[in-house]
């Protein structure tokens, strides 16, 4: 249909050059892209994980060990592996806008998604493995999120925007999460 007067016209999407691919060095070009990739990378490794658990015990009948309560792996790894890194992204995009702050350049959280992952891995495999391995892969975890929490408390301390309540309470919430 014609557009009436004042619409704004739809966005059209920039077509890729020829032979310009999608590479893995794309992930740190944006916040966005590193936290999503993290988060969905986190959300496969942890649904793998627990098919395989599932598997093993109703397809293979294989009792499978565990060093921890399957219970607690399993709500630890559902609730916590993926969603904050989703969010992660998102407030390292939008958080300089709201805060006028310039924008946070991606590779500076690959340390803390790096480590996010890791201590991740070893925590499930610890779940199976040692007590004190799931332990440390969470110490992991939890020192990849406070590099994400006082990151963001930075850029929150450094703004001078009118109104930096919103932000100022997720970055207090980032800081109790970790």
């Amino acid at each position: 249909s014609p557009m009436s007067a004042g619409s704004i016209p739809p966005r059209r999407r920039p077509v890729a050059a020829p032979g310009d691919r999608w590479r893995l060095d794309r992930l740190v070009t944006s916040p966005h892209r590193l936290g999503f990739a993290t988060g969905a990378a986190m959300l496969s490794i942890t649904a793998a994980w627990w098919l395989a658990v599932l598997a093993a015990g109703s397809i293979a009948n294989i009792t499978v060990p565990w060093t921890i309560a399957p219970r607690t792996a399993h709500a630890f790894a559902m609730t916590f592996a993926f969603v904050p890194m989703f969010f992660a992204g998102f407030l390292f995009t939008a958080g300089p806008r709201w805060l006028a702050q310039p924008p946070v350049a991606a590779r500076a959280l690959l340390p803390a998604c790096l480590a996010w992952i890791t201590g991740w891995i070893v925590f499930l495999i610890g779940a199976h493995a040692n007590p004190r391995l799931a332990a440390l892969g969470l110490a992991v975890v939890v020192a990849g999120w406070t590099l994400i929490a006082i990151r963001f408390a930075r850029l929150v301390l450094a703004s001078r925007a009118p109104d930096r309540t919103h932000p100022g309470a997720i970055a207090v919430a980032c800081g109790l999460g970790a």
